[in-house]
C-alpha cells in the first residue's frame, strides 16, 4: 500500500525498491484485520509511536509543502494547529483521568506527547532552512534579488501585511539569533540552529 504526494498513473501496478517488485494495493489483511490508508491513524494494530512517524513523514509534507515560502497569519497558525490536533487525537485518543472516565486530551498533552515539535514550528524551521539557501544564492537569481529588494513606493497606512522577510527575522529574533548571514555559511553550524527550531518554545 502506497501513501505518496503524488498521484500513480492508473496503469502503475508494481513499484521497484531494492531490486524487488512490490504489487501495490489499497488495502491490505494483517493479523486478520484490514488495513488501509484512510484509516490508518485509528488502526489499533498500529503503534501510537508509529501512526505519529506516519502523520509527520506523508501527511504533514503534503499539508505544508512549499511551507518554506510561506508567511503565516494567525489566522493561518490557527487553522494548521487545529488541523494537527484532530489528528493527534485519532492516534493517542481519549485518557484515563482519576475517576476511570474518558477525557479528550488537552493541547498541552498533546504538545507533550510530540515533543513541542507542531506543524507550526516545523514551518518556521523550513523557513530559516530555506533562508540559508537564500543568502547564498547568486546575485543574479530571482529569488535573491527579490529578498533584497527595497520597494521604491510607501507602504498603505494602517497597520502593514506581515512579509515573508518581517516573519523569518521575528524568528531569529526569538530564537535570539545574531550574525546570520555569517552563520549560514557555515552549512552544520546553522544545521544546529535549524533542527532545535522545530520544537522551540518561543515559535
Amino acid at each position: 500500500m502506497l501513501i505518496s504526494r503524488s498521484q500513480l498513473r492508473r496503469s502503475d501496478q508494481t513499484i521497484s525498491m531494492m531490486g524487488y517488485n512490490f504489487e501495490i494495493v489499497e488495502n491490505f489483511k494483517y493479523l486478520g484485520a484490514q488495513i488501509n490508508a484512510t484509516h490508518l491513524f485509528k488502526s489499533k494494530i498500529l503503534s501510537k509511536s508509529c501512526k505519529t512517524q506516519l502523520y509527520k513523514t506523508t501527511l504533514r509534507p503534503i499539508l505544508s509543502y512549499n511551507a518554506e515560502t510561506w508567511s503565516l497569519t494567525q489566522y493561518d497558525i490557527n487553522n494548521l494547529k487545529t488541523f494537527e490536533r484532530k489528528i493527534l487525537r485519532k492516534i493517542f485518543g481519549p485518557r484515563l483521568n482519576e475517576y476511570n472516565e474518558h477525557e479528550i486530551r488537552s493541547n498541552q498533552e498533546l504538545m507533550n506527547l510530540i515533543k513541542n515539535e507542531d506543524i507550526v514550528r516545523f514551518i518556521k524551521s523550513q523557513r530559516l532552512r530555506w533562508l540559508r539557501h537564500l543568502n547564498r544564492m547568486d546575485e543574479s537569481r530571482a529569488p535573491k534579488r527579490i529578498f533584497e529588494a527595497r520597494p521604491l513606493f510607501q507602504r498603505n497606512i494602517g497597520r502593514p501585511r506581515s512579509r515573508w522577510k518581517d516573519d523569518v527575522a521575528e524568528d531569529w529574533r526569538k530564537m535570539n539569533i545574531t550574525n546570520w548571514q555569517q552563520l549560514t555559511t557555515d552549512r552544520e553550524g546553522w544545521r544546529r540552529i535549524v533542527n532545535p527550531a522545530r520544537a522551540h518554545t518561543g515559535l
